[in-house]
């Protein structure tokens, strides 16, 4: 659904519709191995909810945001990351990204009444984790849990996430 609303569908388009009700159904889930939504899922569900109809699922764009807020690490090795769940101990950087991806959305709704406010520690403890010392690998590279097994697309991901949580 993000990539045909990405892609120019119109939000009253039938396929768009047919999406939103099964949408609507998915609730965000406690943690790993309960059944439900994962971070991954929350944040696409966000996005697409902000691209589609942002005043009919403004509710559900909340719910998404406090379980988004939850779910990020806040303390040790892992403060501001996401894991898969709601996790106090792990995180990756692909979660990390795509969790700031739908907080971003939600942020910036348009109409401007529409836009959540995302707390400010959750932009802080981002900016930290990727500008710690070890986040990143000495060329600058980043990986899915710091700098082991860095990649393009964390790298990217790095970026990314450091200019989504830099204009806060």
């Amino acid at each position: 659904m993000l990539a045909l609303l990405e892609s120019g569908v119109k939000p009253d388009h039938p396929a768009i519709d047919q999406g939103l009700r099964y949408l609507r159904t998915i609730r965000p889930s406690g943690g790993n191995l309960q059944p439900g939504a994962n971070t991954y899922v929350v944040s696409l569900q966000t996005m697409v909810f902000c691209l589609a109809r942002p005043q009919e699922d403004i509710g559900k764009i909340k719910e998404n945001v406090a379980w988004l807020e939850e779910a990020q690490v806040k303390t040790g090795e892992a403060a501001g990351m996401w894991d898969y769940g709601i996790s106090k101990l792990r995180g990756d950087n692909s979660c990390t990204q795509f969790a700031l991806l739908g907080l971003r959305e939600a942020a910036e709704l348009e109409p401007r009444e529409l836009r959540v406010k995302v707390d400010p520690e959750v932009w802080r403890r981002v900016r930290e984790h990727f500008t710690k010392p070890g986040s990143q690998s000495a060329d600058g590279a980043w990986g899915y849990q710091g700098s082991d097994g860095e990649s393009g697309s964390m790298t990217s991901a790095g970026i990314s996430s450091l200019i989504i949580a830099g204009m806060r």
